[in-house]
């Protein structure tokens, strides 16, 4: 089972660090296999919201999209299998930018057009799984604020080996009534 810290703050007041609560937890509720936490914020310091403003050009394959990020506008190439949707949220690194893994962004020819950026999926940023499509937002947020804001990514989520034995810890308001009873702090109900 895997718990963000920051839920089991919102049922008890927890002043201890991530791994520190994981320590405890192993010793008196149940096994931590994994602290897993998300890229730093200077890791994913060049991605950006970027929203989908209208098809510039295309072919079958390919699609030429310009975007606004920020004050400014990105002609970005994205493959036609993701339809991208105008007015739809992106996560996108623009020309001149890098990757979390340090890979430079550069302008390139894709699919017979240049593209000044590119979208970018879960996986590309180390914060999921989801490879197949680029990372899109939900409708109502706000674009200036930053993908690492938006996305409450200075989390930790603690990974647990639960056994049969306790199924009252197969909930996040389980593990919080345990952990209420350890700092002897009230539980809020959700």
């Amino acid at each position: 089972m895997r718990v963000p810290v920051s839920l089991l703050k919102s049922f008890v007041d927890i002043s201890t660090s991530p791994q520190a609560l994981a320590d405890l937890m192993n010793g008196r509720i149940a096994e931590v296999e994994h602290v897993v936490r998300f890229p730093s914020r200077s890791a994913l310091s060049d991605v950006c919201v970027a929203e989908a403003s209208r098809r510039l050009d295309g072919n079958d394959d390919w699609e030429l999209w310009l975007f606004n990020v920020g004050e400014r506008q990105a002609s970005i190439v994205v493959g036609k299998q993701y339809n991208v949707q105008a007015g739809v949220h992106y996560a996108a690194i623009c020309q001149g930018g890098k990757t979390p893994n340090g890979t430079l962004v550069e302008a390139r020819q894709v699919g017979g057009f240049e593209s000044a950026g590119m979208l970018v999926s879960e996986s590309m940023l180390g914060i999921g799984e989801e490879a197949a499509s680029p990372l899109m937002f939900a409708p109502d947020i706000d674009a200036s604020i930053h993908p690492y804001d938006l996305l409450e990514l200075d989390d930790a989520i603690l990974e647990f080996d639960l056994e049969p034995n306790r199924p009252d810890l197969f909930s996040l308001l389980g593990m919080a009534r345990d952990l209420s009873a350890i700092f002897g702090e009230d539980l809020r109900m959700p």
